[in-house]
């Protein structure tokens, strides 16, 4: 089991290992479960002027106040098996499943006259990741030659809310590979 983390930057990161060796004859079995937590804040002022080809300023100065906290959260676990036979055969399975989950801030405020307005730039986006897959392999080794067969399945949810506009979409994707 590891585990890092730092309070003062925002993140956090943990990893737990798992390996069973069954036996001499190279059966084995491994686990992995990982966590990140990321979090991050953001404060900017941002004084933009426009100038002519003469130096003279064109128009107002913007000036925009940003407050950007993002959150990042990442689950995994992860499991692969390998079963040795004689003759030089092996078969070897295993599956991953992964969440995301990222939720961002933009939040910027324009000075008007003495007022700060919310600004057309700002947002809030929140997003949800699921993959989750699963495999076999048969491999077959005979004398010079190699034979290899196998399976991959893939299924990604995905699903994104604009917040500001109150937009939201939804994914899912399935593969097969042989």
């Amino acid at each position: 089991f590891r585990y890092m983390k730092n309070l003062d930057d925002g993140y956090f990161t943990g990893n737990f290992n798992y390996k069973h060796i069954f036996d001499t004859s190279g059966r084995e079995l491994t686990v992995d479960l990982d966590y990140v937590k990321y979090s991050n804040v953001s404060d900017m002022t941002l004084n933009t002027d426009v100038y002519d080809n003469q130096g003279n300023t064109q128009g107002d100065e913007l000036v925009l106040s940003g407050h950007l906290p993002a959150d990042i959260n990442i689950y995994s676990v992860k499991s692969d098996y390998t079963h040795p036979f004689n003759k030089g055969a092996k078969i070897e399975a295993g599956f991953k499943s992964s969440y995301v989950k990222n939720d961002n801030l933009v939040d910027y405020k324009r000075l008007a006259s003495q007022d700060w307005i919310t600004d057309g730039r700002s947002n809030h986006f929140i997003y949800d990741e699921n993959v989750n897959a699963v495999y076999v392999n048969l491999n077959k080794q005979m004398k010079k030659w190699s034979f290899q067969a196998g399976l991959r399945m893939e299924n990604t949810n995905t699903r994104g809310l604009q917040v500001t506009n109150d937009s939201t979409f939804r994914r899912q994707d399935r593969k097969s590979v042989a």
